[in-house]
């Protein structure tokens, strides 16, 4: 396999892989973060979960949670996990090429032994729709509905903006995209013209107009801040 440590952050000492474990197994929830495009960094989760959800582990209801998923499209990650719908459509339905367009490649062995284990799929991140509204109009500007979207927001801890804005700043605001452009992904069911691709389940905001490029990359930096904002 490929090399990797488990690193105290606050002590920045490295940890015997047996107490690591311990610690892992113990934990209620564990975030793993990446760069979406370096198979090193998906290759380390995997191992986290091979790691940690085992026949001897606990037991307890396991959960993988994604950012990948966009939340209204929940009911496609039940279905998948129950095997009720294969990959392709699971791609389809959940827009993964439009939503999330990195190499699903990445990411399949992670999502294969979730549902092996078997653990619940579970979709974090808003809706695209909705971020973009956050970015370009502020949270204010939410309906009561669309607030009721999001989790409960705590806005005022300086600590943890500071955190973020150097994170961001480290990463040149690509929010884990890195440099590298997306893989190329699995083409969608074809849509037709001038449709809205993966349109949203009713109720959720409408898909808003496509942007050219340079709109996009303008908007990257503040949908990123966005999503800070909402978690």
């Amino acid at each position: 396999g490929l090399p990797y440590a488990f690193v105290e952050a606050r002590t920045g000492r490295e940890l015997p892989a047996d107490a690591a474990l311990a610690r892992l197994g113990a934990a209620r929830v564990l975030c793993v973060g990446e760069e979406h495009s370096n198979p090193h960094h998906h290759w380390a989760q995997l191992e986290v979960v091979r790691l940690v959800v085992t026949p001897t582990a606990p037991a307890r209801q396991w959960a993988l949670g994604m950012e990948m998923f966009q939340r209204p499209f929940q009911g496609v990650l039940d279905d998948f996990a129950a095997g009720r719908i294969d990959e392709p459509t699971l791609l389809s339905r959940a827009g993964w090429a439009e939503r999330w367009g990195f190499d699903f490649g990445l990411y399949r062995p992670i999502i294969r032994r979730a549902v092996d284990a078997p653990a619940a799929l579970v979709a974090l991140n808003p809706a695209k729709e909705l971020v973009k509204k956050v970015s370009r109009q502020g949270l204010a500007a939410l309906t009561e509905a669309e607030r009721a979207q999001l989790p409960e927001l705590r806005l005022d801890d300086a600590a943890h903006r500071a955190w973020w804005d150097e994170i961001m700043a480290e990463m040149g605001q690509a929010h884990g995209h890195g440099k590298a452009a997306p893989a190329p992904a699995p083409t969608p069911e074809p849509q037709p013209a001038g449709q809205a691709p993966t349109a949203l389940p009713p109720g959720h905001p409408p898909v808003p107009p496509s942007n050219s490029a340079a709109d996009e990359a303008a908007e990257l930096a503040a949908e990123a801040d966005a999503q800070q904002r909402m978690y």
